[in-house]
């Protein structure tokens, strides 16, 4: 997406959503003084996610089990995610559980939808609520060759608008990597195949800070432990209900 466009979205969603205050001005000192950048992270506007009888059906072939040659995969699904709560959507594999995610996230572009998704009582218009919303799918995809830090770097220059200083990046990238745990691990290679370098569950932690750099509103994941050991499944769903009981603007999915 193009730095004005991403502007043209933020404004637009702020419209609709309530302008937060401004931030003060001021250069700020150095990394120590992060702390005013947090205070001014936690104005941002909550948003409310909620979806009644949501329903999704997908076309396929006439079978005596699919005499309409439809196939329902959500079936009237209601539900609610409240500011600073961490909800989990759990069900056996076919569930439909990352339909419903892909859903939340508007990442669905096939099929029949039916019912409301609603963010703060309106319903949900796309372009708007993209520019609130971050998602991490399941799969980490990270360049191998980079550190944590430039991996930030790179990626808080990518999403964030222009008008946010190298200064400010700093700092931003500095707070997102010590709430994630990574501060320790700033000098460290993401690693490949080819390069030793993060543990899975760091690399799944990295790709989460990567969608917090933007400060999004509302945090979808997409079964974040997959693939990992139970010690590093809880190393990060440790970081993620720190994350959620600190930053009481964010909803984890």
């Amino acid at each position: 997406m193009l730095e004005s466009d991403h502007s043209q979205e933020s404004g637009h969603a702020a419209a609709i959503m309530g302008t937060p205050p401004e931030k003060p001005r001021g250069r700020i000192g150095s990394l120590a003084d992060r702390e005013i950048d947090i205070k001014y992270e936690r104005i941002k506007n909550p948003c409310v996610l909620s979806w009644s009888d949501l329903s999704y059906t997908v076309k396929g072939k006439k079978t005596p089990e699919l005499p309409w040659g439809t196939k329902t995969i959500l079936d009237r699904v209601s539900g609610r995610c409240a500011p600073g709560e961490l909800t989990a959507v759990m069900g056996p594999s076919g569930s439909g559980k990352t339909t419903l995610v892909d859903l939340f996230a508007d990442r669905i572009s096939s099929g029949e939808v039916s019912g409301v998704i609603e963010v703060n009582g309106t319903e949900r218009v796309g372009k708007t609520f993209r520019a609130v919303t971050s998602y991490v799918a399941q799969e980490d995809t990270l360049l191998g060759s980079f550190t944590v830090a430039e991996t930030m770097r790179m990626a808080a220059k990518l999403s964030l608008p222009s008008t946010v200083t190298s200064h400010e990046i700093e700092i931003r990238v500095e707070n997102v990597m010590d709430a994630m745990g990574l501060g320790t691990a700033r000098d460290t290679l993401v690693g490949d195949i080819f390069r030793k370098g993060l543990s899975g569950g760091q690399k799944r932690r990295l790709s989460i800070a990567i969608e917090l750099l933007s400060n999004p509103s509302i945090l979808i994941l997409d079964e974040p432990t997959s693939g990992l050991d139970s010690s590093a499944a809880h190393n990060v769903m440790k970081f993620i209900v720190k994350l959620t009981l600190e930053k009481a603007w964010h909803r984890v999915l």
